[in-house]
């Protein structure tokens, strides 16, 4: 995502983990670290999955996130610092790893790193992207995935990262699995040998480690439009365009955090310029493979009103 994090572990094992998560940087010491992870390993400690719940407070500058009873991470926003302390039995669940350690870590950090996270879906054409908004249940997860079976690029499911660094507006994809319900499989048999069984808490998800319909290589992309997905009955599905105060309000209600105060011009500014984009409502039913349909078609009509004749 074009910032640079310094992790320093103990633990062989849990820096091969996030290895492969992230992007080695090509020369580590040019430049120094626009954070510092120091993560603890603990061998042989009797602490495996399943993944125990998380507990968490803050305050100004500082966020601690409790892993059960032998697992944390401690942030200082202030310091640009994280520690953490991790049984090497989770790491040996990359699924797990990277969905619940290494996912919150990263969203705790991102406001720090110039980042506003939204829970919205991502999928991208050429660059393009179009971002995807629905409460659990939507079809979001269902429908950008066969959106990137009819070609287009799978950047998330869950959460995106709105990037304005560079002066305009970027968004960056999840670097962990999409998470299907138990019950997709029944409609996409496919997923059965596809995907990895995950249960955290009294859920379980399958989870498409091996994200074959990512892009190959971690990439901003420019968001040029926004739908909300209602999955409701409905005869015809269609597009319909929202409203000035309907979009301010379903803005606010997708960040994922409430920040404290230091970052509210942050995500202000992030939000500000996601709602001059053209906004829609998709009432489309009860199968995600219509939804994913106009999906491709609202990036693919964007494309060629830009080529032009």
């Amino acid at each position: 995502m074009g910032r640079r994090v310094r992790l320093e572990s103990s633990s062989a094992k849990l820096l091969a983990e996030f290895t492969a998560l992230f992007e080695p940087a090509a020369d580590p010491s040019s430049t120094p670290p626009d954070f510092l992870w120091r993560i603890v390993g603990e061998a042989e400690s009797g602490s495996n999955p399943p993944w125990p719940k998380m507990t968490a407070f803050s305050e100004e500058g500082l966020r601690y996130v409790n892993l059960g009873q032998r697992g944390f991470f401690a942030i200082d926003l202030d310091a640009r610092e994280a520690v953490a302390f991790l049984s090497e039995g989770w790491a040996s669940d990359s699924v797990g790893f990277s969905s619940v350690f290494a996912a919150t870590l990263f969203d705790m950090t991102a406001p720090a790193l110039g980042l506003a996270q939204i829970a919205a879906a991502c999928v991208a054409l050429h660059g393009k992207a179009l971002l995807i908004f629905g409460p659990p249940g939507s079809g979001k997860t269902t429908a950008t995935y066969l959106a990137g079976k009819l070609g287009l690029e799978f950047y998330s499911d869950q959460a995106s990262f709105l990037d304005l660094r560079l002066g305009r507006l970027q968004v960056w994809g999840q670097f962990w699995p999409a998470a299907f319900r138990e019950d997709t499989v029944q409609h996409l048999p496919e997923l059965a040998s596809a995907t990895r069984s995950f249960s955290y808490g009294n859920l379980i998800f399958l989870c498409l480690f091996n994200r074959p319909i990512h892009p190959s290589l971690p990439r901003a992309a420019l968001p040029v439009s926004c739908v909300f997905l209602e999955r409701e009955e409905t005869i015809v599905p269609q597009l319909i365009p929202m409203g000035p105060r309907e979009r301010e309000d379903r803005l606010s209600d997708s960040l994922s955090f409430r920040d404290d105060v230091r970052f509210r011009l942050q995500y202000e500014m992030a939000l500000r310029s996601l709602g001059r984009l053209p906004m829609y409502r998709l009432p489309y039913g009860r199968d995600p493979a219509v939804a994913a349909t106009f999906l491709r078609n609202i990036l693919m009509i964007h494309e060629s009103l830009e080529v032009g004749p």
